[in-house]
């Protein structure tokens, strides 16, 4: 019964993720994530740097951090084969199951037959390896840019403190990002895990880590009788939309002091408090920029589609009682008029 449970939740997954506009999204939404994460850097950078040691963080970091991206993209087949592999993935879902071997079918034709229809009610797994190639990509790019990044600081620390000569900096920086050592390493894999959304919950250090209660419900189900079915199907994901909430709030006024570990950060000093407040700078920057069109009402519209909906019969909610095109910009230029 568990088998079959695990079997039909793999059926599942691939299925909700095999529509094309998934792994679209999936793919667009990281590059805007690291593009965040990027300008966000270059605000530390510019505005909040300083720090000690490996809190220290170059007023230049930003370049290193672009430039360890462009090399990333040079040699990122090689990576995602053979270097730092990354583990981990969005998909939270065992596969693999749908299978004879798993059913331990030892007739050979029956073994087959099992085996064809598998692949085929599975989608050959091909929904999830395209899921999980696309985040390797941008784990990898992140990971290596990181350790660019780090690299680059901790020799101008050095070279700022005349422990280094210039002409030596660029051999210790190179030397840095060619043999890291484990510090460093590890700094670069959470970054990269951080950027893709799949921090482990639990070790969030804020009140996103409640989260881990239905990550361990649904683990426990995957593992303990015939409900992985039924888990799978209310939580597929729990970790990435928890992460992606904690991003949010942490670039949120108030919320990234309520609910994020804001404060701790802050009181660390040095980069980890530099880049919190970047975060909530940029953040900030946002709303102040968006808010208040929404407030006057200035941008309406509706969703995709040309505003079309299958759910209300061809319009969507907001195009039944809006009087306006979708996807427009109403400039008001006179007394209720636009």
């Amino acid at each position: 019964k568990q088998k079959t449970s695990n079997a039909i939740a793999e059926i599942f997954i691939n299925s909700i993720l095999s529509n094309p506009l998934t792994h679209m999204r999936n793919g667009l939404g990281n590059w805007i994530t690291q593009a965040i994460v990027q300008q966000e850097r270059k605000i530390a950078s510019r505005f909040f740097s300083g720090g000690e040691g490996a809190n220290y963080i170059s007023p230049t970091e930003d370049i290193a951090k672009a430039w360890g991206k462009h090399m990333a993209s040079k040699e990122i087949m090689a990576a995602m084969k053979d270097t730092f592999k990354i583990s981990g993935s969005k998909i939270e879902t065992r596969i693999g199951n749908v299978t004879a071997q798993n059913f331990n079918i030892k007739h050979k034709t029956g073994a087959a037959a099992f085996d064809t229809a598998g692949k085929i009610l599975t989608l050959y797994n091909l929904p999830t390896k395209f899921l999980q190639i696309s985040d390797d990509y941008f784990k990898n790019a992140e990971f290596r840019s990181e350790i660019y990044a780090r690299a680059f600081s901790d020799g101008m620390e050095k070279y700022s403190k005349g422990l280094l000569k210039q002409a030596d900096l660029p051999e210790y920086i190179a030397g840095k990002v060619a043999n890291p050592d484990k510090q460093l390493i590890e700094a670069a894999y959470r970054q990269a895990q951080y950027v893709t959304y799949q921090t482990p919950l639990g070790k969030r250090g804020d009140v996103f880590d409640m989260a881990k209660i239905g990550q361990t419900v649904k683990t426990y189900s995957a593992n303990r009788g015939p409900w992985s079915w039924l888990t799978n199907y209310y939580l597929p994901f729990v970790r990435t939309p928890t992460n992606i909430a904690g991003f949010v709030a942490e670039r949120t006024p108030v919320l990234a002091r309520v609910l994020t570990n804001y404060n701790d950060k802050i009181a660390q000093g040095g980069r980890v408090a530099a880049e919190a407040k970047a975060k909530l700078a940029l953040g900030s920057m946002f709303y102040l920029a968006t808010a208040p069109l929404g407030y006057y009402g200035v941008i309406k519209g509706s969703g995709l589609e040309g505003g079309r909906s299958l759910k209300t019969g061809g319009k969507s909610l907001i195009d039944k009682t809006v009087k306006n095109e979708p996807f427009s910009l109403n400039i008001p230029i006179g007394d209720g008029k636009f």
